[in-house]
């Protein structure tokens, strides 16, 4: 177990360098200059190492309902927090829109460039969420936001 967990570090550090090889500081004007990513791996390496994501966690990611802003691809990181990555900033805010317009109450987000990180814990579960978005968001030079609150 041990072994385990030290070849599992290892490769998050190797995979981590990988990763920012990738990651562009180039967005769209007026985003900041946001963090954008090429391949949901990369994004996934880089929420994985603040957040650990678990490796095969229950249920499926939710997708806002409007074909503009549909992701490119999206996977669930906890049973109740998503990654969701867009082909552009346009699609993002799109979905950000979308997001900010649900009445199910608040909705943390941390989002880049053209990427998100959702924490659906308190609209499925009623409960506060122990999930360190912020902290992401911070690690990651990324907006954090709750929206529909």
């Amino acid at each position: 177990m041990i072994r385990r967990r030290v070849l599992e570090a290892f490769a998050g550090a190797s995979v981590l360098c990988l990763m920012l090889s990738g990651c562009s500081g180039t967005a769209a004007a007026g985003t900041d200059d946001l963090p954008t990513f090429t391949s949901m791996d990369q994004l996934v390496s880089a929420v994985d190492e603040h957040l650990s994501c678990d490796t095969d966690p229950a249920g499926d990611p939710v997708t806002p309902m409007n074909g503009d802003a549909l992701p490119t691809d999206q996977v669930l990181c906890l049973p109740h927090v998503q990654i969701d990555l867009y082909g552009d900033q346009a699609a993002l805010d799109k979905a950000l829109d979308l997001w900010s317009d649900t009445q199910q109450g608040p909705v943390p987000l941390v989002h880049g460039g053209n990427w998100m990180v959702v924490d659906l814990t308190g609209v499925a579960t009623g409960e506060p969420s122990a999930v360190d978005l912020e902290g992401l968001a911070s690690e990651m030079d990324a907006e954090y936001e709750t929206v529909a609150s």
